[in-house]
């Protein structure tokens, strides 16, 4: 799941509250939320987050302007935390204020992306794609269009949207990301040489940037084991725990993607012991930090189900298994294509 990144409430609407306890209730709103966000601290943020969608509502009404941020502030909490659908039904609201106000189109471009890619997520393709279409393009709409082809396995309809936005953006981290999801959907079209020079290009943009070049490196790991460098893969996994360690602490958060990476490529080398406790340590990140029943710890349950096929243990594989597949259900519903590939996986780990 991507980072969580909470946008500022716009502390200007308080002037037309004209009070001066309100701006101070706000402001201190404000830098709890930040805070509590910059901590981990996420079911903290959406309580208080709530807290002040309440009080603007009390006071200036349900269909009011100065609701929609906060609303989307809490449908990326609500994301961050493994709730798409409560999510969802926030950037609806969101969205119905803003085109009420008749506010700009840039404006209403976030809130169509965000419900698009929600839809996108829940297997709800026509209905993504309507949302995409009312947004004005953008580089986000263009890398949620790109996804959308992806789940659809359109990879050259893909390529050619993220090739289209890596000509018209000049912004380097931009242009990291997009390298990097021009790499995959390169590999999946089978032109892996392609991909390589992305993956490349990438890692060597993100040099002079310490936490873009943790993430590059890990990018890259995840490529060479895909294509069978399973030891170049874990010399880059490496490299990435040393920059991680240095950086951020090896107690972080942060450095949870690490261990989930490195736990599924040593399960890939064999080294089964040591990939289960990464496996397992990533799990319980991830359930301390989006709870037992997201996304996040759905995919763990996954992995770790593979990773126990891999070792040959196929009692655990179905009990890993049927824990991701009932979060899956749960979280995006069962037309989701999460659903749909983690059956297949299992049913691929039934006949091994």
């Amino acid at each position: 799941m991507k980072k969580c990144l909470i946008l500022l409430i716009c502390l200007g609407f308080s002037a037309a509250l004209g009070a001066e306890d309100t701006l101070m209730f706000e402001e201190h709103a404000v830098s709890s939320i930040s805070t509590q966000v910059r901590n981990g601290e996420f079911e903290g943020a959406l309580a208080t987050t709530r807290e002040l969608l309440r009080w603007r509502e009390t006071r200036l009404g349900a269909a009011h302007p100065a609701l929609a941020p906060v609303l989307k502030n809490e449908a990326t909490l609500l994301r961050q935390l493994g709730r798409p659908l409560e999510a969802e039904a926030r950037l609806r609201w969101a969205l119905a204020i803003q085109e009420k106000a008749g506010v700009e189109s840039a404006t209403l471009a976030s809130y169509g992306n965000d419900l698009g890619e929600l839809a996108l997520e829940r297997g709800a393709f026509e209905e993504a794609a309507g949302y995409l279409a009312r947004s004005p393009e953008n580089s986000e709409t263009q890398r949620i269009q790109a996804r959308l082809r992806v789940v659809q396995k359109d990879w050259p309809g893909a390529l050619k949207v993220l090739q289209d936005l890596r000509k018209r953006t000049g912004s380097p981290d931009e242009r990291i990301r997009s390298g990097w999801d021009a790499g995959w959907a390169s590999f999946s079209a089978g032109h892996p040489e392609q991909a390589a020079t992305y993956f490349s290009e990438s890692l060597e943009l993100a040099a002079a940037k310490p936490l873009l070049k943790m993430e590059a490196l890990e990018q890259q790991a995840d490529f060479e084991a895909e294509r069978g460098r399973l030891e170049e893969a874990a010399a880059l996994r490496k490299q990435s725990a040393a920059m991680r360690a240095g950086t951020l602490g090896a107690d972080r958060f942060e450095s949870e993607p690490y261990l989930f990476g490195a736990g599924i490529l040593y399960s890939k080398l064999g080294r089964y012991a040591e990939a289960e406790s990464l496996l397992k340590r990533s799990l319980g990140l991830k359930e301390k930090s989006y709870g037992g029943e997201s996304g996040a710890t759905a995919r763990a349950w996954q992995e770790l189900g593979s990773h126990y096929r891999r070792a040959g243990s196929e009692k655990k594989a179905s009990s890993a298994f049927a824990s991701a597949l009932r979060i899956w259900k749960k979280v995006y519903g069962d037309k989701s294509p999460y659903v749909a590939a983690c059956l297949s996986i299992s049913k691929r780990a039934s006949k091994d």
